[in-house]
């Protein structure tokens, strides 16, 4: 066993120690709450005997498809929950609470307690120290060591295992919880200092536990997300009327949209299983196929994304809070805008023409999260430029809110360097193929433009795939030999690459104006 591997162990040792006080205590609360939680686990038997059948005859884990059945539920539930705008915001926070505690319990069980015992952390320390300017410092650092945490102890007791348990929401939870400690700030601070995006999103008022819980469960984005703000929800249920316009024909589009997903994952289950990478036999295939299978699994591995956020997203367009206004607010015949709350945009990620732009419509909510919460609030000034040091600590805590396997770190390191080559190619590539600019400032594209968009497609697609397998392998061994069997292509290409661009084509040095001088 290596030393990293031996140290893993020792820490997970020491968390399964220190956590054992906890695990005592959900032992009590389950005997105190036996009352309840005896019927409900009656109930929760009952509808594993529903989707037995569904599980043999289609090889999904029984709890991978209690997610996926409470993911489809979500939507007409919240068909349903929108009909309760006409009563006191009080009766939706309820129900909110009951369906997200429902299938918090039905999917991860005990474990539900980490969800309400981390949230009520978060709720304390806004409620003491935000007067002072420090609770939103002290809930992020808090958040993101107890996602850390629960991680590691996923890794020590269920190391490369795929079992869902309380890490998949609280991951969502910890975007929710870091995200409502810095609105609270936000309204403490100048409305001087704040950008639109703050502004919008403050919380003035402590909001009452009633509230906040109903905001932490609300059901449609509890188990896969997106998160989203708490001053959204709130306006939502506040709300006597409904005002949004009919949502039916876009939570039909948007639910096809998720069960062709789920095609696409059988799919690749059956003919391109990621599990044969590990597999001695596919090192023996050719190169043309080890490139091919790779390229195609990893490609198919993403619906497995899509289709939890898609109907997520899809239970929010039924209850209206997906709707974003009308395409036009100048004319409401062309349609309306239902992505508020959007987590990816297919199309836009599978034929990206750049790294860019895959980054950039792929888990959006936690880019936004990122970006505005940990990104933008690093101070910049001409004296004080930390863009570089922004950019690396960022994607630290992207890759430890994904968890701690190497995998993730080594997937946004290697796609962090295509996304740097990248921006270089496009500088030196794309004037070739721009004839001129007409007479209101547009490029004129030459012909052969649609030869460039597809080749660098291409490109992009490939490279991501060998990227994106050490997201899906996770582990070094694993992903390491698979990059080996592609001679590592997908690093020594863009590395020398970025080399012969930097020598022979140097961008311009900008000459600066005298102008200024006079």
């Amino acid at each position: 066993m290596s030393g990293a591997s031996e140290l893993l162990s020792q820490a997970g040792d020491g968390l399964v120690a220190a956590l054992a006080p906890v695990g005592e205590l959900v032992d009590q609360l389950t005997v105190s709450l036996a009352p309840v939680v005896v019927p409900a686990q009656e109930v929760f038997l009952q509808l594993d005997t529903v989707l037995q059948p569904v599980c043999d005859a289609a090889g999904f884990p029984m709890d991978q498809l209690r997610v996926l059945a409470c993911l489809m539920l979500s939507t007409p539930l919240a068909f349903l929950f929108a009909r309760l705008t006409p009563l006191p915001p009080v009766y939706k926070h309820l129900v909110s609470i009951f369906l997200g505690l429902f299938f918090s319990f039905y999917t991860i069980g005990a474990q539900t307690i980490h969800s309400f015992v981390s949230s009520l952390v978060v709720y304390v320390l806004v409620a003491l120290l935000n007067r002072f300017g420090i609770a939103h410092k002290l809930v992020f650092v808090f958040a993101m060591t107890y996602m850390s945490l629960s991680h590691i102890y996923r890794m020590h007791v269920d190391y490369l295992g795929w079992s869902l348990d309380f890490t998949g929401p609280q991951m969502v939870i910890t975007i929710k919880l870091t995200t409502f400690a810095f609105n609270c700030f936000d309204a403490t601070r100048p409305e001087a200092d704040l950008s639109k995006y703050e502004k919008e999103r403050r919380i003035f008022q402590l909001p009452s536990l009633l509230e906040y819980y109903g905001w932490i469960y609300f059901f449609p984005g509890y188990l896969a997300g997106p998160s989203f703000d708490f001053s959204h929800y709130k306006s939502y249920c506040d709300k006597r009327v409904f005002e949004f316009p009919s949502t039916v024909f876009a939570t039909l589009k948007s639910f096809v949209q998720s069960i062709l997903c789920i095609v696409f994952v059988v799919f690749g289950d059956l003919f391109f299983p990621i599990s044969y990478l590990k597999e001695d036999a596919f090192f023996t295939r050719p190169f043309y196929f080890r490139f091919i299978f790779v390229w195609v699994s990893t490609s198919l591995k993403r619906f497995n994304y899509y289709t939890a956020w898609g109907l997520a997203e899809t239970a929010f367009i039924a209850c209206g809070l997906g709707y974003n206004g009308p395409v036009d607010p100048k004319d409401a015949t062309k349609g309306h805008k239902w992505n508020r709350v959007a987590s990816y945009q297919l199309l836009d990620v599978e034929f990206a023409p750049n790294i860019r732009s895959t980054v950039m419509f792929w888990n959006m909510r936690t880019q936004q999260w990122l970006a505005n919460y940990v990104y933008l609030r690093f101070p910049r000034d001409a004296k004080n430029n930390v863009r570089g040091i922004a950019v690396l600590i960022t994607n630290m805590l992207s890759a430890a809110w994904h968890g701690w396997y190497s995998g993730y770190a080594a997937s946004f390191a290697t796609a962090a360097l295509y996304t740097t080559l990248a921006r270089e190619l496009r500088r030196v590539v794309r004037p070739l193929f721009i004839s001129g600019v007409d007479a209101e400032g547009k490029e004129i594209f030459s012909p052969y433009k649609r030869f460039y968009d597809v080749a660098s497609w291409a490109v992009t697609m490939s490279f991501m795939s060998y990227s994106f397998c050490s997201f899906i392998l996770l582990d070094g061994p694993l992903y390491v030999r698979v990059w080996e069997s592609l001679y590592y292509l997908g690093h020594i290409i863009p590395i020398v690459a970025f080399i012969i661009i930097k020598i022979f084509f140097p961008p311009k040095r900008r000459v600066k104006s005298d102008a200024k001088k006079e």
